[in-house]
């Protein structure tokens, strides 16, 4: 097991199955104890867990250039799916790219480690491994941690400790798989961020959301503005207290000194809070996000409010 240092998302193979599976799994790093093979490149097969869904063909060709030019410097993580001699096969854990573009360069063989993994240590290497890869994209991304969620039966924070992200990220990302086909389209393609998803998560479901969000990647909005819009249509009888949304004459609304409550009471919970007034300016409402029931429960303690079972 290598001591390097993991950078970005991922903590290390400890982080991500325990320390007693960590002593005992393989590194992707080749070591004296590692099943290192050069395998038949046909002998592979895509992993099923793997989150990413899409695969830019320009990058994966440049990609290929390089393996053509210096070969596949880092060996493929994959396990044994069928070991029926002359005819093994194997799964990808970690390194699709690398194959797809070995493929391209018209390798026949390429260097893997061949590991003994469990369904879930796969699907966590996998994840982790294109979580650490800043071209994977938002959607991707949300899946792969979904994935873990619903067919491992993890919870959040378990998710979150194992690929080394905070548990209010993981429900972030996850709920964005709530969001419309269409919508989750522009959010792969990098025609909307994830700010732009989590705002849009605040607007009513259907074509109404829809449109929101193809105006926002046409006209290439800020976060800001897509929460605002977001915000107006949620609530039609109420505005925000945010200056560029409410209209010049109501005074209330547009008070710096209420977008900076906002901006505390925020900070203090730690959640989005919107305060809305009506047309009367003298009274209104509070609204406080909350994206899980644990999180729920933790708002109420910070408000002093005691939850009887």
């Amino acid at each position: 097991m290598t001591s390097a240092k993991k950078r970005g998302l991922g903590r290390g193979l400890e982080a991500l199955l325990g320390p007693k599976a960590a002593a005992e799994a393989p590194a992707l790093e080749a070591t004296p104890t590692d099943t290192l093979r050069v395998l038949p490149i046909d002998a592979l097969t895509p992993g099923k867990y793997q989150p990413r869904r899409a695969m830019d063909p320009a990058k994966l060709t440049e990609l290929a250039e390089s393996i053509k030019a210096q070969g596949v410097m880092q060996p493929i993580l994959v396990r044994a799916i069928d070991s029926t001699p002359g005819a093994e096969r194997y799964e990808i854990v970690a390194g699709e790219r690398r194959w797809r573009a070995a493929k391209v360069a018209g390798l026949r063989e390429v260097p893997t480690i061949v590991a003994t993994l469990t369904d879930r240590e796969a699907a966590e290497w996998g994840v982790v491994e294109n979580l650490q890869r800043e071209d994977l994209n938002t959607m991707d991304r949300a899946f792969g941690l979904k994935n873990l969620l619903e067919q491992f039966g993890l919870s959040q924070s378990d998710v979150a400790e194992r690929v080394g992200l905070d548990r209010s990220s993981v429900a972030n990302l996850v709920r964005l798989t709530d969001l419309e086909l269409p919508i989750q389209d522009l959010l792969r393609e990098g025609k909307l961020g994830l700010g732009h998803g989590k705002a849009l998560l605040s607007a009513p479901k259907g074509s109404g959301r829809e449109k929101l969000a193809n105006q926002a990647a046409s006209q290439a909005w800020s976060v800001r503005r897509l929460e605002r819009a977001a915000g107006a249509n949620t609530e039609p009888g109420l505005g925000t207290a945010d200056a560029s949304r409410a209209p010049s004459h109501d005074p209330l609304r547009a008070d710096a000194a209420i977008r900076e409550l906002e901006r505390q009471l925020g900070e203090h919970l730690g959640t989005k809070v919107r305060i809305a007034t009506g047309a009367s300016r003298t009274k209104g409402r509070i609204m406080l996000d909350f994206y899980t029931l644990e999180h729920f429960d933790g708002l109420m303690k910070l408000m002093g409010v005691e939850l009887k079972s």
